[in-house]
């Protein structure tokens, strides 16, 4: 019985120190996220720096580019892509998060492969012409789905009224 107090004495002990180190690093871990959110922005949108309203506001940057962030379900689970439309055309696509297939699905990164800038300049109308790649047929139709539902928002040119500019 002393020890299985002992035992219990250790585990809310390391339970507290779990506890309080998360705390401490949460703010810290926030942060990064959000400045690697903004780095992918900034390089979709081939800029420097964007405005942090761009999250919340894709036409933040307009009136020369829109970027719509849409999520859809890749052969490893759900993927998120950054689109940037100017004119009704792709200027722009990062993948920022996957869980494709390491090794199959690199080519969707666009720090191992200049797959994602060869959709640049495609509209709604030509998304067909996407290059297949071999034993990634899921992964090249997820993202032609969600470049599908990017070009499918308003651009600059026919963007809504945001409730701030009321």
């Amino acid at each position: 019985m002393h020890k299985l107090a002992g035992f219990v004495v250790m585990a809310a002990i390391c339970g507290a120190l779990l506890a309080t180190t998360r705390q401490w690093t949460q703010p810290r871990i926030d942060a990064e996220a959000r400045e690697r959110r903004l780095a992918a922005y900034a390089e979709v949108t081939d800029r420097e720096r964007v405005p942090e309203a761009l999250e919340a506001n894709p036409y933040a940057l307009c009136p020369s580019v829109s970027v719509q962030r849409t999520t859809t379900r890749g052969y490893g689970g759900d993927m998120t892509v950054l689109v940037a439309i100017k004119t009704g055309a792709i200027s722009g696509v990062r993948i920022t998060e996957h869980s494709e297939t390491p090794g199959i699905g690199d080519f969707i990164d666009s720090n191992r492969s200049d797959w994602p800038n060869r959709l640049r300049g495609l509209r709604a109308d030509s998304l067909a012409d996407i290059d297949a790649v071999a034993g990634a047929t899921i992964t090249v139709r997820a993202v032609r789905q969600a470049l599908e539902v990017a070009l499918a928002e308003p651009d600059c040119t026919h963007r809504p009224m945001m409730e701030t500019e009321a």
